[in-house]
């Protein structure tokens, strides 16, 4: 998987998939969905339906930015940052 667009500028830098990622301070886990958006939870989400991750415990989350999943599965996309 390759980061194509990186939308936050702030807060702290994490590795995602060997790209250099910056998310906000309360963003603990980074999810990639079957669109290729990139996004940051609070809380730990769960796959929802056929193609996307939600947070049911508080729905907090930003959208980081676009990926490129090239041979990636989208649902293996998830890590604790």
């Amino acid at each position: 998987m390759r980061i194509v667009e990186n939308k936050t500028k702030r807060a702290r830098v994490v590795e995602y998939f060997g790209a250099t990622l910056y998310v906000s301070h309360r963003c603990n886990w980074v999810a990639t969905d079957s669109t290729g958006a990139v996004y940051g939870y609070e809380g730990e989400p769960h796959l929802r339906g056929s193609n996307v991750w939600l947070d049911f415990n508080n729905d907090v989350y930003e959208e980081l930015g676009t990926a490129d999943l090239q041979d990636t599965d989208w649902k293996t996309t998830l890590v604790k940052v």
